[in-house]
């Protein structure tokens, strides 16, 4: 009786990251019906998502 086993090493782990499936630059959205001031009245100097002008909840400013 033979145990050979077989070793496909077409599919073998890498240690490098896999490429990425998308890229984005400076994406920005918000919740609601959103104004000039949006952007300016929330984040981490105001310590607040919510736009003191208009109530929209900004989810993202300017990521990439």
């Amino acid at each position: 009786m033979s145990s050979e086993i077989a070793i496909d090493r077409t599919h073998c782990p890498s240690l490098l990251p896999p490429n990425p499936v998308l890229t984005v630059l400076d994406v920005s959205h918000r919740f609601g019906p959103g104004c000039s001031k949006c952007a300016e009245l929330t984040g981490e100097r105001f310590d607040t998502n919510r736009c003191a002008a208009c109530g929209s909840v900004v989810a993202l400013h300017e990521v990439s």
